[in-house]
């Protein structure tokens, strides 16, 4: 599984920037075995995706990964 869909599983649709900082940094939702690791992870997801539901295309694209689980690997290409 992929560190975009464990993220996607354990928040919310409506989780902000800051919601996935914690989960990334201090819940290490992804299961790093450093802080460095752990924010470069968040560093690398957010310039890929915003990682923030106030931004219209990551919001797409949670909607469209919700209604097609399977198609996340696609979406998150484009």
């Amino acid at each position: 599984m992929s560190e975009l869909q464990i993220l996607l599983r354990a928040l919310p649709l409506d989780a902000r920037k800051e919601n996935f900082r914690a989960a990334i940094l201090s819940e290490n939702i992804l299961g790093k075995p450093t802080e460095s690791s752990r924010v470069k992870s968040l560093y690398h997801l957010t310039e890929l995706y915003g990682l923030d539901a106030s931004l219209f295309i990551f919001r797409t694209l949670r909607r469209l990964a919700e209604e097609s689980p399977t198609e996340l690997p696609l979406l998150a290409m484009l």
